[in-house]
């Protein structure tokens, strides 16, 4: 058997780089984060829109149940999720309005405030 005569180059492409660091990092975070505070303003929007047809101690205890489920499902699209700039939207832009629909909703309906 002949012995080579000369040796590969090592092959580096397995090394992370600073950028994708950064992008792991990034959605990361942002799967984390994001993605409770997107569960979160889901599970109370849903609380105050369920407790006008169910007592609101229910309410509250279903979607605290709910919630978990609903922060699962957020972290695992997260990382399925080829593009970041979705991730960004969705789970920004999701959280905010189901926030800002929260404490809008018992304005709207004349509802106190719980």
């Amino acid at each position: 058997m002949k012995s080579p005569t000369h040796f590969a180059k090592p092959n580096n492409s397995n090394r992370f780089s600073p950028a994708s660091s950064w992008r792991i990092t990034q959605r990361l975070l942002l799967a984390i984060v994001g993605g409770y505070f997107t569960a979160a303003g889901i599970a109370a929007l849903m609380a105050l829109a369920l407790s006008r047809v169910m007592p609101p101690s229910e309410a509250g205890t279903l979607m605290a149940m709910l919630a978990f489920v609903i922060y699962l499902a957020l972290l695992l699209w997260a990382f399925a999720e080829r593009r970041s700039a979705r991730l960004w939207w969705v789970l920004g832009l999701g959280g905010a309005l189901a926030f800002g629909g929260a404490e809008m909703l018992p304005a709207l309906t004349g509802a106190p405030r719980g």
